[in-house]
């Protein structure tokens, strides 16, 4: 029966080549914040490389904005308000309907 890999045997590697002296700024942010030489570049790479939203954060929020502008609409319903709604309501069904519309690709990359 073999031994079970632990799951960073299981990880993407990369090498990389480091300007002079970025490996001892590394090393010393990760010894003052009391994580491995690793973890400071990882955690560095996921701040600056968030993941993109899911579908589901992405409708969150509408409904959040779309709350918002009913409470502060006032009285009078306005045109723009009916159809900035309408529009609201035609982006959240898309997005359930198509979650993979969300990831959009880096700037300056032709997937045309």
């Amino acid at each position: 029966m073999s031994k079970k890999p632990f799951p960073s045997q299981t990880q993407d590697r990369f090498i990389v080549r480091l300007p002079d002296g970025l490996r001892d700024r590394i090393a010393a942010a990760a010894k003052a914040n009391g994580r491995s030489m690793n973890s400071e570049i990882v955690r560095a790479l996921m701040l600056h490389f968030p993941p993109p939203p899911s579908a589901e954060d992405i409708i969150a929020e509408l409904d959040m904005i779309a709350d918002a502008l009913t409470k502060s609409r006032g009285a009078a319903m306005s045109s723009v308000w009916q159809r900035l709604q309408a529009r609201l309501e035609e982006v959240r069904e898309l997005v359930e309907a198509n979650p993979s519309l969300l990831i959009i690709p880096p700037a300056g990359t032709d997937d045309d």
